[in-house]
């Protein structure tokens, strides 16, 4: 990362995003927006599907302005997908997120009836 953050930030995102195991898809938001709230579900619905194979994260961009900075985050909500270290995939706005989740879960729903 090219910022340097608060070390208990640090920690915490290098060792559950940066370093992880499987896909982190890590959700910047904020109380106050609607769209945000919409893609909850969503999101929930994501991280049920994954199960131990991945995880999402969600940060209020509030709470960690200097990540979501660090990330280039200029607009809520926006999915960023971490593998191995590094953003493989970004997506802005509830309806590109809800779509998205549909695929995955789609997706794996159709892997496990096989």
């Amino acid at each position: 990362m090219s910022q340097s953050l608060h070390p208990l930030i640090d920690t915490f995102f290098e060792s559950n995003v940066l370093q992880a195991d499987g896909p982190v898809f890590v959700d910047f938001w904020e109380p106050r927006c609607r769209a945000c709230q919409a893609t909850r579900p969503d999101l929930d619905r994501l991280e049920e599907h994954l199960g131990d194979r991945g995880r999402v994260i969600s940060l209020n961009v509030n709470s960690y302005p200097d990540l979501a900075h660090t990330f280039d985050v200029a607009a809520v909500p926006t999915l960023l997908a971490f593998r191995n270290g590094d953003v493989t995939g970004r997506l802005e706005g509830a309806r590109k997120i809800g779509a998205f989740v549909n695929r995955v879960t789609e997706t794996v729903s159709m892997r496990q009836a096989a």
